[in-house]
């Protein structure tokens, strides 16, 4: 069948790895598969094509009802709604706040739930604070963002960011 991926490991093979795992993805797509397919081409970790990448603590959320008071919240899957479903907000006295709001040109990566979504910080978004379900890469110029934005989105990168995931969503 067309389209269907398979590869063989042995038993021995999972018993001498230091990860244990038993999640297929880990094993069908590997760092090693991808220098072996993509044998020539050059490539540079996340790290060294951004600026900084930023992972935020968990935080108590201060809600409040008026607007005037707050600034609008979207959870990590809100971001990626067209319209969120509810507008809610949090605090300006939140301690640390300036660490959770976001900048145009930056990237949103989730790191919990369905990690590997991708998200650009467009104008819209740039008025909202994120909560620490979302990495932030903050862009620099020798990599432009959209190119690394389209990178991110590639079937290859997302394959990466599966085989590398651990423990389960369940809702």
């Amino acid at each position: 069948m067309k389209g269907i991926e398979a590869k063989c490991i042995t038993s021995g093979h999972i018993l001498r790895s230091i990860h244990l795992r038993l999640d297929v993805p880990y094993y069908l797509f590997t760092e090693e598969d991808i220098i072996n397919r993509y044998r020539g081409v050059h490539f540079i970790r996340l790290r060294d094509a951004v600026k900084e990448i930023r992972y935020l603590p968990r935080f108590k959320r201060l809600w409040v009802e008026r607007k005037e008071h707050g600034i609008p919240y979207l959870s990590a899957s809100e971001t990626f709604y067209f319209k969120p479903l509810r507008v809610r907000y949090i605090s300006k006295n939140l301690p640390k706040l300036q660490e959770f709001l976001v900048k145009y040109g930056w990237i949103l990566l989730e790191c919990s739930g369905t990690v590997g979504r991708v998200a650009f910080v467009n104008k819209t978004l740039e008025k909202s604070f994120f909560d620490n379900h979302l990495i932030r890469l903050i862009p620099e110029d020798k990599v432009p963002t959209g190119y690394l934005y389209a990178w991110l989105l590639t079937p290859l990168c997302q394959r990466l960011f599966q085989a590398k995931q651990y423990g389960m969503v369940v809702k």
